[in-house]
């Protein structure tokens, strides 16, 4: 049986934009990679490269800062997690983990021709081609640009290639945390809106494919709101590919007042990208890949475009995740939200002008402009011709878009739990996620929400710093897997195989 901290279990968050992944108990994520895997076109080998890899690690300056902020709420989080986790049956019937003596990279073969059939739905799901050589992490994907298209496991925040995902779980485990997938529990971040039947197929994947012992799925926002010592809150959570608001009220998601929209991050990165091609520099973004620097005696700077040959080689997947690193970059230096309640362009001109540098040398500056992106997730009718063709609105639903707002999803999901919640649930406001990282996000929502909202219902923003508000689901699902009593909600291969993923899912994490 697994209890305390023998769990040694594995926490692992998988969004659009990137794979978070680490051991329970500890305040932060091992790894941080980007959640897209290059295909080698001309390989048909399924197989994961790992030469040249590299994950993102945490600076000991950065862990530092974070564990001295984790250190004041660490005592309040348990107790809520305490006390919001649900009682279940004992753990009698676990199944003891296998071990393996072969080394990391024989283990990526050993589970590719030793697993468990794949269930008819899931191959349905994989189809029949091959997947190719795989390379994951940053450093594998520059090294083997050329040929390699990048596909993203992931589809309007939920899990759309599981075959695809199953790798990265597995280079994340054997390679990054230089471990086995049989000797570890694994709690995942579900996404808060998944579905069942998705949550099935993730569940026989982990099971069959990785062989994990013990397995628990844990909704996004319930973790949320545990890594700040809450067990109930209103989680506005605003990733790449969208935006959640989930009211959680005792570690349980009310879903009936669940709102969600496909503002985000992405929608932000891309509305920058169009500013910055047809207004700013009025031509083409250039990727990195398709240049090359030379210093020349005089000091300037030549750039020398790559032969065609050469650039014709690299897939047009690889050069838009190109582009979008450099808009995001971009977007965390001189962007930011408008305070105001209305975006005043006129006033917005006054401020002074922030200065970024592009790849190739060329010096933009933004004024007005770098408040005009951001203030989307505010209100999307700002740019209506850009928003409907983003949220793929017909004529008739473009009425709505103003729905598809950060501070309307509130709105509406307070207004929509019961009445005695309300209070308490727009007084715990937490918003997570890396698109609300931007400067004035949490000021300029307290002040929309203030003139929407009833005068008796008063809200107040819980205030974590970026990091916490980063990894929050991630940092969440380490304190709860780390709890003596979580221990006997795990999962186990054997009640797998007796009761199904359906039944499983169903009884155990009924959230």
């Amino acid at each position: 049986m697994y209890c305390g901290d023998e769990t040694a279990a594995i926490v692992g968050d998988f969004g659009t934009n990137s794979f978070k992944f680490g051991f329970a108990g500890e305040d932060m994520p091992k790894g941080d990679i980007p959640s897209v895997a290059g295909i080698q076109l001309s390989q048909k080998t399924d197989s994961v490269d790992i030469s040249s890899q590299k994950t993102k690690q945490i600076s000991p300056t950065t862990a530092a800062s974070i564990t001295a902020n984790r250190t004041i709420t660490s005592t309040s989080a348990t107790k809520a997690a305490t006390a919001a986790t649900p009682t279940s049956q004992s753990a009698d019937s676990r199944v003891e983990p296998k071990t393996v003596t072969s080394d990391g990279k024989d283990l990526v073969e050993t589970n590719q021709s030793k697993a468990l059939p794949i269930p008819q739905q899931q191959q349905k799901q994989q189809g029949s081609g091959s997947l190719g050589k795989l390379a994951l992490g940053i450093s594998a994907i520059d090294a083997r640009k050329l040929d390699t298209e990048l596909v993203n496991p992931m589809k309007d925040g939920l899990y759309d290639r599981l075959d695809i995902i199953e790798k990265f779980w597995e280079h994340s485990i054997a390679h990054e945390l230089s471990s086995k997938p049989e000797e570890h529990p694994v709690l995942i971040c579900d996404p808060s809106f998944n579905t069942l039947e998705i949550r099935e197929k993730l569940l026989e994947t982990m099971f069959e494919k990785l062989r994990s012992p013990l397995l628990y799925l844990a909704p996004n926002a319930m973790l949320s709101a545990f890594s700040v010592g809450r067990a109930t809150a209103l989680v506005v959570d605003v990733g790449a590919s969208g935006s959640c608001v989930v009211p959680v009220n005792d570690g349980y998601l009310l879903r009936r007042s669940l709102k969600r929209s496909r503002v985000g991050g992405n929608m932000v990165d891309q509305h920058l990208l169009q500013l910055l091609e047809e207004t700013i520099i009025k031509r083409q973004l250039r990727p990195q890949c398709t240049f090359t620097k030379k210093r020349l005696q005089d000091g300037t700077l030549k750039i020398m475009e790559q032969p065609s040959s050469f650039v014709s080689r690299i897939h047009p997947t690889y050069l838009n995740w190109q582009k979008q690193y450099v808009v995001q970059d971009m977007k965390k230096s001189v962007c930011r939200v408008w305070s105001e309640l209305t975006f005043d362009r006129t006033a917005a001109s006054a401020y002074i002008e922030e200065k970024y540098e592009l790849p190739d040398g060329t010096l933009v500056s933004m004024g007005a402009d770098r408040f005009l992106s951001p203030e989307l997730m505010i209100n999307p009718s700002l740019d209506l011709s850009f928003s409907k063709e983003f949220l793929e609105l017909k004529e008739k639903e473009a009425s709505s878009i103003i729905s598809s707002s950060l501070p309307s999803m509130i709105r509406d999901s307070v207004q929509s739990a019961h009445v005695d919640l309300r209070k308490e649930l727009v007084q715990q406001v937490l918003v997570v996620g890396g698109g609300s990282l931007l400067p004035g996000t949490i000021e300029r929502l307290g002040k929309e929400i203030g003139q929407d909202l009833p005068t008796v219902l008063k809200a107040r923003f819980l205030t974590p710093s970026n990091h916490q508000r980063l990894y929050s689901a991630w940092t969440g699902g380490s304190i709860l897997s780390s709890l003596g009593s979580f221990q006997q909600m795990w999962l186990s291969k054997a009640e797998y195989e007796e009761y199904g993923a359906k039944s499983l899912l169903i009884s155990r994490c009924k959230n």
